[in-house]
């Protein structure tokens, strides 16, 4: 069963890509790249939590979005802020299972960076290899 992403997550991943930060260096891209993924999971993690997506209406919802707070992440390319999404009117507050509250610096997504950037080195380094060869 395919699920589409919700409407704040699209919102989400046009925002960025209007900013036009997709540019080299390649710390940019992997920087924008990881604040969008954080952004959109904890924008679903939200919708999922509510059990409606944003400004969706249903009789039997219980809480609604409250605005963001900022977090600052820290990764090897530098620190990407997101907005973490806040909520009110239930029994026991929102706290994301993904960016725990007091939790800054994320191993798995710098992880998944360090691995980015090395494979980025290799092809750099075969292609040049391979112009050295013909010439």
């Amino acid at each position: 069963m395919s699920r589409r992403l919700s409407k704040k997550a699209e919102e989400v991943i046009k925002k960025v890509m209007d900013e036009r930060v997709f540019e080299h260096p390649l710390a940019l891209v992997v920087k924008a790249g990881a604040r969008m993924m954080l952004q959109v999971a904890v924008e679903e993690e939200i919708t999922d939590y509510l059990g409606r997506d944003y400004y969706e209406r249903t009789e039997e919802a219980e809480g609604y979005r409250n605005g963001y707070k900022g977090r600052t992440v820290k990764l090897s390319c530098g620190d990407v802020k997101i907005d973490m999404p806040q909520a009110r009117g239930l029994d026991s507050p929102f706290h994301s299972k993904l960016i725990s509250p007091y939790k800054t610096r994320m191993k798995e997504i710098e992880e998944v960076d360090t691995t980015v950037v090395s494979q980025w080195h290799i092809n750099e380094e075969s292609k040049e290899g391979s112009k050295e060869g013909i010439g």
